[in-house]
């Protein structure tokens, strides 16, 4: 008879022996090296995330999520596709209260700060409903090449944190591609941002998202541009309702 091998200790076992040095572990790595606000630097405390209570509160919020149907953000569509709702979650300008964790997702290499949002964001709409009926998360795409040089897709980390607090499930990567690196939109004029991002994207797995409700999430909306390119090729598939967030709105 052939001997049975050692059961190796389910993952349930092992994380219950080894969460008192996982948690030993976090508390040391919390000194040496704390968890500071990404605008004003200054150390968290305990049930603080991303930014401290008073950078928080300083915070200038749109309040979109709370009337996704009509506001300044969603009407950015209006006229142009069928879209069931929209919000940004801040004003945005570049010496805003908040500005700095946009900068740290785009420029700074902190994709933890990306996911962070996401948590905040999803946090402070779920009450309102924001978030009832949708289906899937769509990260809104990057080129291969330009997330290749930034190391992530900043909208994928955000979506990411929203999925961790809603549930719902992140679209695959591959569903909705980039393909044309077309150059930054804020270093095109604002009558140009359409023609810009046309023809960038294509819908390539449509059985992906055929019949759901899909909420495209980005990081900055000014004119709306990329979102209608994004959204256009999106509603390609069979029966796709679409919605979309973004942590910030700029003034046109």
């Amino acid at each position: 008879m052939a001997l049975t091998p050692n059961r190796p200790m389910d993952m349930k076992t092992d994380n219950t022996l080894f969460s008192p040095l996982r948690r030993l572990r976090k508390l040391v790595l919390g000194v040496v090296s704390p968890a500071r606000c990404v605008s004003c630097h200054a150390r968290l405390a305990e049930g603080e995330e991303v930014f401290c209570m008073q950078c928080n509160a300083g915070i200038e919020r749109t309040g979109d999520g709370f009337s996704p149907c009509d506001n300044s953000t969603v009407r950015l569509m209006w006229g142009k596709l069928a879209v069931e709702r929209g919000a940004s979650f801040m004003s945005y300008s570049p010496h805003a209260e908040g500005s700095d964790a946009i900068y740290a997702i785009k420029y700074g290499s902190q994709p933890a700060v990306g996911v962070k949002l996401g948590e905040l964001m999803a946090r402070e709409y779920m009450p309102a409903g924001f978030f009832d009926g949708i289906d899937l998360i769509l990260p809104m795409p990057l080129h291969p090449r330009r997330e290749r040089k930034r190391g992530y897709n900043q909208s994928r980390e955000l979506a990411v944190g929203l999925s961790r607090v809603t549930g719902i499930e992140v679209c695959d990567a591959g569903v909705l591609r980039r393909i044309r690196n077309t150059p930054s939109q804020t270093t095109v004029g604002h009558y140009n941002r359409m023609a810009n991002v046309e023809g960038a994207f294509r819908l390539v797995r449509p059985e992906k998202v055929a019949g759901k409700h899909v909420l495209v999430v980005d990081d900055i909306i000014t004119t709306g541009a990329s979102m209608y390119a994004c959204a256009s090729e999106l509603l390609k598939a069979e029966g796709v309702r679409f919605s979309f967030l973004t942590v910030g709105r700029t003034e046109q």
